[in-house]
């Protein structure tokens, strides 16, 4: 990572980090509504739900996200600040996600 990278990444970190705790149980109780409203669209659009046991990815899932609420099966996260939002959101996150450094234009 090069050196103005690195300070970006280390400035959206601090602000991630500020916005996370400012309204913790308020945004943790948003993205758990988020995680069931888009169990129920899925339902509707497929006419059934969402099994337990389905694989998930969260493309851009950011320092933690609706996959971190989402409950049951295989889930995965990809994005391209991963490894550097793990050092800093860990207490945010659930550990069952596996979250990858990347970016949906080119999965890995």
């Amino acid at each position: 990572m090069s050196e103005s990278q690195d300070k970006l990444s280390t400035a959206l970190q601090h602000w991630d980090y500020g916005r996370m705790l400012a309204g913790k149980a308020d945004r943790i109780a948003w993205l758990r509504s988020e995680a069931e409203y888009i169990k129920g669209m899925i339902h509707r659009a497929t006419r059934s739900p969402v099994p337990a046991q389905a694989r998930i990815l969260q493309i851009g899932a950011g320092p933690c996200d609706v996959i971190d609420y989402w409950g049951e099966g295989e889930r995965h996260a990809i994005d391209p600040l991963a490894d550097e939002y793990k050092k800093v959101f860990a207490e945010f996150r659930d550990s069952a996600v596996n979250y990858v450094t990347g970016g949906g234009e080119c999965l890995p």
